[in-house]
């Protein structure tokens, strides 16, 4: 017995010395210890924190060769744990949290100490990549980073096509951006957010074919992504009106409805189903609704529009692009008074820029003058001016109103003031041209009208308005009925011989080669068609009776050379004053047989 107890005590007298070796050799390895013990639990920032503290205290206490390469592995492992946990809460919080600066801060140093630790971390790279791209970050550093994680990536196609993603947020050139993407493409064919974001930039470059392709596909991959039905949505509707995304703005129709009515139909149906769909994923959002409104308000759907709209309005009452899509609606539905509210609101908006506003003001014009408060809508414009002096679209709307309002000299003066600038403004010299028809002064609408028919030989209205005034001009020398046929006979093809006020300038110009049988065939077609016109005016038909009742007569018709008297004014609206996105002031056409300033009696 007092041998066994005296071997214990031996075998214990020798671990404990070669234990006090070890210790003397590593005295960092009781913190290296519970920090091994402490990482296995950790749960908290707090925990990976003591985690980090104890390996930092290992590692200066020291440790001998077998135990730091241990220690600095999980050190640096916990460290980009921390710094991811951390970095995600930057972008994870809706709104951003006011601290999201210092947050991004305190990842950043974990994950760049890390590194240097342990330099071939893909999460990390990624990470430091992702905030370097925040506003204030560090681009060329998010670059050296995206370039070694798509080294590292290389035999990893998901996390390729994810750093290929992130870096295209890097470039300016869309060419660039398409390549990167389809890099990620070719790398994962089943990244639908690469074929989202593809498409979107193919999208903004106008490439709507292939935007579509794209978008379509991605969201055959993730058929409930939010941002990939919106996408999708807009693409399609966009292809369908030839509609672009400013406010206002109309790019040339690649889908023409007189050509392919059924095309056109089936992109607004597939895009007012992404809308619906999304409208059903985000229950408390007012963008798809907006949509959906647009999507009824082209088609001339105005009470299911306003449906649809008063419903977004609910969700959003502060949203710039419902009020004044609204707006519109009510402007087509002839609510004026609503519209005006609508506009009104927008106009009050904290956060309107002067670019919209300016736009809202132009909007609120055009309801002021819609409304027959042209003097209203006369002054919104002249305080426009006075801050846009150089605005050519407020200039012009102005000529148009003064025009509305019969005051054509004012209009002239508008009309000039933009071609003094530019010369070559074709609607300015149609819009001059037709206020000098209207003022008498057949010369100077020829000379205008001239130029508007060359820079714009498509344009019927032009090419009537010429047409009119080259065979009804009381002055022998400015008329000219053959150049006047050819010129009629032009905008009838253009119009496929439906307007009526078109065929009575045919008559004219016929009657004034002295060919009377086809005046009178002319005049009476016109008559006819205007007679079917359920939405004409009782004016109109009368004037379009005199004009044949005169070739039945065997006169041809002659054009006043005095301006019309003006109209009595109206007085201004009780209703709040709003307005919506005008477009570029298009040019009237002669209303059966416009815009002729006052008919005289025929020779």
């Amino acid at each position: 017995m007092i041998a066994t107890i005296r071997g214990v005590c031996l075998t214990l007298a020798f671990a404990g010395i070669v234990c006090g070796t070890a210790q003397a050799q590593n005295p960092g390895l009781e913190d290296l210890d519970r920090a091994t013990e402490l990482k296995l639990t950790a749960q908290s920032l707090s925990d990976l924190a003591e985690v980090i503290r104890r390996c930092e205290a290992a590692l200066e206490k020291g440790l001998d060769d077998d135990h730091r390469p241990f220690a600095e592995q999980l050190l640096g492992a916990t460290r980009i744990r921390r710094g991811l946990l951390v970095g995600e809460q930057v972008f994870k919080q809706v709104p951003p949290s006011p601290m999201w600066p210092q947050f991004r801060q305190a990842a950043l140093r974990d994950l760049e100490l890390a590194l240097k630790l342990l330099p071939n971390q893909l999460d990390a790279l990624q990470m430091v990549a992702r905030l370097n791209m925040l506003p204030e970050g560090d681009p060329k550093r998010a670059g050296e980073a995206l370039d070694e994680a798509i080294r590292l990536s290389e035999s990893d196609p998901p996390a390729l096509a994810d750093c290929l993603i992130l870096k295209v947020s890097l470039e300016e050139d869309n060419q660039k951006k398409i390549e990167l993407l389809d890099q990620a493409v070719k790398a994962y064919p089943n990244s639908a957010d690469a074929y989202r974001l593809r498409g979107s930039i193919y999208a903004d470059t106008e490439q709507s074919e292939k935007a579509i392709a794209d978008l379509r596909k991605s969201a055959e991959l993730k058929p409930d992504h939010p941002l990939t039905l919106l996408a999708l949505g807009m693409a399609l509707f966009d292809e369908a009106t030839g509609e672009g995304e400013g406010e206002g703005e109309k790019k040339p129709s690649k889908v023409k409805p007189e050509e392919d009515e059924k095309k056109r139909e089936k992109l607004l149906n597939e895009a007012l189903k992404n809308f619906e769909k999304l409208a059903e994923i985000a229950p408390n959002s007012a963008q798809p609704l907006l949509h959906i409104g647009q999507i009824f308000a082209i088609r001339s759907q105005f009470d299911e529009a306003i449906k649809v709209l008063d419903k977004a309005f609910e969700l959003d009452p502060n949203n710039l692009s419902v009020l004044l899509m609204r707006g519109s609606v009510h402007q087509e539905l002839g609510n004026f008074d609503l519209a005006l509210a609508d506009v009104q609101r927008a106009l009050q908006h904290p956060s309107i820029t002067p670019e919209t506003r300016s736009r809202v003001k132009k909007f609120q014009a055009l309801l002021l003058a819609g409304s027959d408060h042209v003097d209203d809508a006369i002054n919104v414009l002249k305080e426009l001016q006075k801050d846009s002096p150089e605005d050519e679209a407020v200039i012009l709307q102005l000529g148009t109103f003064y025009s509305s309002d019969e005051d054509y000299e004012k209009a002239v003066e508008m009309y000039s003031q933009v071609l003094e600038k530019d010369p070559g403004n074709k609607v300015a010299l149609r819009l001059r041209g037709d206020a000098y028809l209207s003022l008498g002064k057949h010369a100077e609408a020829i000379a205008d009208l001239e130029k508007a028919a060359h820079l714009m030989p498509d344009d019927s209205g032009t090419l009537n308005n010429l047409a009119w005034v080259l065979c009804t001009s009381p002055t022998d020398k400015l008329r000219d009925p053959k150049r006047a046929i050819e010129l009629a006979k032009k905008a009838c093809e253009l119009t496929e011989y439906k307007a009526a006020h078109i065929l009575s300038t045919l008559a004219a110009a016929y009657a004034d080669s002295g060919d009377m049988k086809s005046a009178m065939e002319w005049s009476q077609k016109a008559v006819e068609l205007a007679e079917a016109d359920k939405e004409g005016d009782a004016e109109t038909l009368e004037q379009l009776k005199k004009e044949l009742e005169s070739y039945q007569a065997g006169k041809p018709w002659r054009e006043q050379m005095l301006p019309s008297p003006k109209k009595e004014k109206k007085e201004a609206p009780s209703t709040p004053k709003t307005e919506e996105p005008p477009q570029e002031p298009k040019p009237e056409e002669k209303p059966a047989p416009a815009p002729k300033s006052e008919k005289s009696s025929p020779e």
